[in-house]
């Protein structure tokens, strides 16, 4: 998909774009838009407490640092009254480090209003973002936007019937692989990848079901698995990240954990962080203490751009050897 600029230059502008950047709709959430040359965007869950406001500020702050990046926007999506401090928190401590803070505004779904740095709320006004003209590039485009996170997450749930086939192929197929025979997979598997980014994404994204029980077999020895990392490319990235949602909606308990640590770098590569992120929780929920799970992890909350990728794939997968 090549890539769109939008710009925006009303509040509704920036509450239309956050959905389209994020892949759903923030709820309960802090996100921040970044504008400049290395523009990145985030989301976090609001502070519950006063104590918490600090940390979030530093989450946020530290990623714009490392990117020089000048310019901010802070959206808080709730429906209940705004937590004391927090905005004031936001433009002290990213205006003390030379960024300028173009608004911060909360969004309950029917109305918007500002929160000045000095407490309480500015005056609300409605907003209907259905008919906005970014809503409708992003449908142009084919873009899918989920409702809440949750509806992220549950795109790459397990599907029964799916993860019932695979179990059954994967009984018939040898678990391990001697060295000779792992060569001649790893052929195999580019090859399957390829024939990924030959079909349509969108409408067949399903290699067939013993392919899907040999992918999922494959990515659980890690020599494989760094096959198919290597054969990712940022040009294929949404073929890839259809394949890999398929195969890991059809992984059966205890082969989860390659897909998903897979799935989630080609979704950071394609630039989708909010998948990655959902990748990673299912590769961890499995396997907490996966090495690739915790060094993507780290290029997320560092705000590490896919541009360089091949540099710190290089990094990671050196110091996970």
């Amino acid at each position: 998909m090549e890539p769109t600029t939008l710009t925006a230059r009303t509040p509704e502008d920036l509450l239309a774009l956050a959905p389209l950047v994020l892949g759903f709709q923030p709820e309960e959430s802090l996100v921040m838009l970044t504008f400049g040359a290395r523009a990145f965007h985030a989301r976090v869950d609001l502070p519950d407490t006063d104590a918490d406001v600090p940390q979030v500020v530093e989450m946020l702050l530290t990623p714009v640092l490392v990117h020089d990046l000048r310019r901010v926007a802070f959206l808080v999506f709730s429906g209940r009254a705004p937590r004391p401090g927090l905005a004031r928190a936001l433009v002290e401590a990213f205006t003390a480090e030379g960024v300028s803070v173009v608004d911060v505004i909360q969004a309950d779904g029917r109305q918007w209003f500002p929160l000045p740095p000095e407490g309480g709320r500015g005056p609300a006004a409605d907003y209907d973002l259905s008919r906005h003209r970014f809503a409708a590039e992003g449908i142009l485009r084919g873009q899918v936007t989920y409702s809440s996170r949750a509806a992220l997450a549950a795109s790459i749930a397990p599907s029964p019937s799916q993860v019932a086939r695979t179990a059954t192929h994967l009984a018939e197929l040898p678990e391990r692989l001697a060295a000779r025979q792992r060569a001649a997979e790893a052929g195999w598997l580019r090859s399957a990848m390829a024939a990924a980014d030959r079909r349509d994404p969108v409408a067949d994204p399903d290699p067939g079901d013993l392919d899907t029980a040999r992918l999922v077999r494959d990515l659980a020895d890690p020599a494989l698995w760094e096959v198919a990392l290597r054969a990712q490319s940022r040009e294929c990235a949404d073929s890839q990240t259809a394949l890999w949602t398929h195969v890991l909606r059809a992984a059966p308990p205890g082969w989860v954990a390659g897909p998903a640590s897979l799935l989630g770098f080609v979704a950071w590569l394609g630039g989708q962080g909010a998948l990655a992120w959902c990748a990673i929780d299912r590769c961890r929920a499995e396997r907490p203490d996966d090495g690739w799970a915790l060094a993507l992890s780290d290029l997320l909350l560092h705000a590490v751009p896919p541009s360089r990728w091949r540099d710190d794939l290089d990094r990671v997968v050196r110091d996970l050897a």
